[in-house]
């Protein structure tokens, strides 16, 4: 799978449809993209659920897994989530710089919404997701993405409170033939 291009005009305020799938995590460990994530992300963590949240840095990860990197914090009473770090392929696809934003101030509303969900899930249950997404814009053209999202324990959190604090999403689009 390939990343859009730069000069690809398929952006997310183009969307008209967008459908969602929940994938194996197991079966991401056989793309090569997402092994590499999947990879740091088990040496940080050795026998815990999560590695801490200081325990992983961005340069832990390769040239080519920086730029489909979002970091995301998240905030509790109210839930919350705040986009800490992003590469340059999610400014992109978001038309600015996303960094700072709570993903309910993402657009469209209909993805928002989703990643809200999953990441609600990933802090209720501690567990990894990997998600496809499927895209049409108004003109016509598909495009997938896969997201692999992978829990961090808050740096205060202790064996007996695993509280998640952050989550790492990495993601990978494709496109695919137009309508």
């Amino acid at each position: 799978m390939s990343a859009i291009a730069a000069n690809d005009d398929f952006t997310l305020s183009s969307i008209s449809d967008c459908s969602r799938t929940e994938l194996e995590v197991d079966a991401a460990r056989r793309d090569p993209f997402f092994r590499k994530a999947l990879a740091v992300w088990d040496a940080k963590r050795g026998p815990a659920p999560a590695p801490f949240r200081r325990d992983v840095d961005a340069f832990d990860f390769t040239a080519d897994v920086l730029p489909r990197l979002m970091l995301i914090e998240v905030v509790r009473k109210p839930l919350r989530f705040r986009i800490r770090l992003t590469g340059t392929q999610a400014d992109q696809i978001h038309e600015r710089n996303i960094t700072g934003l709570y993903t309910d101030e993402l657009q469209p509303g209909m993805l928002a919404e989703s990643m809200r969900r999953d990441l609600t899930r990933i802090v209720d249950t501690g567990q990894p997701q990997w998600v496809e997404l499927l895209f049409t814009n108004n003109r016509g053209n598909r495009r997938q993405t896969r997201i692999l999202r992978l829990p961090l324990l808050a740096n205060d959190a202790t064996e007996d409170r695993p509280e998640i604090g952050f989550v790492m999403s990495f993601f990978l689009f494709k496109k695919l033939a137009d309508v």
